[in-house]
């Protein structure tokens, strides 16, 4: 049998010569008609009769949903846009912007779960954002009415992992060789990346006026987190601020772009043989040197924009005197005082 109920309607799904035929009607006597339209055109060899006009703008195929999600949602976030866009491009690369969006079931994602994770090398927390991307695309899926009940989106426990950041020694060989090979330009970065802990994103994208006058602060207004925050520049950060306002720029690094960058980032720490490190360690390195010199846990999510303090107590066993307090209070004998007398009242 062709034509099957599927949710509030019924489908007519067909192979001719090993060419898939699918399209889905109110009614089964519509399927049906059209199936033998469809078989009766292959067979005199005339063009496929078209099911039904469809309704300007209706989000029916996977592409069309990751772009209204893309314009509705994520636009509205330009610190995550870029991001999401690039997610939602992985998920498409797996799925094809053709396949319809009422087919993706459970079966269906948890094939897209084992693909990112064999062929993308992907750890939990990518798929885990990679996941919370479509999980937002099917809630508009099912508000558009592609959908009758949203698909269970997995997400998975992450597991504690070993922090990756940069010694001294490992940034001031990145920076030498970057400036050996005429690239200041990513010098720059990789220093201004160290110490102000900031993602590459927000660092790529800041214009000249949320630097205060002497470069001594910097005001961070579109983040990930929503949070606008402010911090103090080092006097590294401020004589490379200085430098590159000569430039004529927009922003001290407006004319990079994030996958030239990482490509150039990359290629430095291979031809350094220096191993587990990404564009992102700059910021691990930011954190973890602060907790590393003893500025408290609360500060530093303070400083690098931590929505949540889990996320900054990753860095706190790094912090090689931060339990010698609680010992000191244990160590301490308790005072032993008498006992009062009980009085007859």
């Amino acid at each position: 049998m062709a034509v099957y109920p599927r949710g509030g309607s019924f489908q007519a799904s067909f192979m001719i010569k090993g060419e898939r035929y699918r399209e889905t009607f109110p009614t089964s006597e519509e399927a049906e008609k059209w199936e033998a339209k469809v078989r009766e055109a292959c067979r005199l060899g005339k063009p496929i009769p078209t099911a039904k006009p469809s309704r300007k703008g209706k989000v029916q195929t996977m592409g069309q949903l990751m772009e209204y999600t893309m314009k509705h949602h994520y636009a509205k976030l330009p610190a995550s846009s870029t991001s999401a866009q690039r997610i939602a491009n992985h998920i498409l690369g797996f799925t094809g912007t053709e396949f319809p969006v009422d087919e993706l079931d459970g079966r269906k994602i948890d094939e897209m779960v084992d693909h990112f994770q064999t062929e993308h090398g992907n750890t939990l927390a990518t798929v885990n954002r990679k996941m919370a991307v479509l999980s937002k695309s099917m809630r508009f899926a099912k508000r558009l009415g592609a959908i009758k009940e949203r698909p269970e989106i997995p997400f998975f426990k992450e597991h504690a992992h070993v922090v990756r950041y940069l010694t001294e020694d490992e940034e001031q060989r990145m920076v030498r060789t970057a400036v050996s090979w005429g690239d200041q330009e990513l010098a720059d970065l990789i220093v201004f990346g160290v110490d102000s802990g900031a993602r590459v994103s927000e660092v790529l994208k800041s214009p000249w006026s949320w630097f205060h006058e002497g470069f001594d602060k910097w005001s961070i207004w579109i983040t990930k987190a929503n949070q606008p925050r402010m911090i103090p520049l080092t006097r590294r950060c401020q004589d490379i601020l200085k430098r590159r306002k000569g430039l004529g720029e927009a922003g001290p690094f407006h004319r990079y772009d994030y996958t030239s960058i990482r490509r150039r980032f990359d290629r430095l720490c291979q031809t350094l043989k220096i191993e587990g490190v990404t564009i992102h360690t700059l910021r691990h390195t930011c954190a973890s040197r602060l907790v590393q010199r003893g500025v408290d846990i609360r500060r530093v999510q303070i400083w690098m924009g931590h929505k949540a303090l889990a996320t900054t107590l990753r860095y706190a066993h790094l912090a090689p005197e931060h339990l010698n307090d609680a010992l000191a209070v244990l160590e301490t004998p308790v005072e032993k005082t008498e006992a009062p007398e009980l009085q007859d009242f």
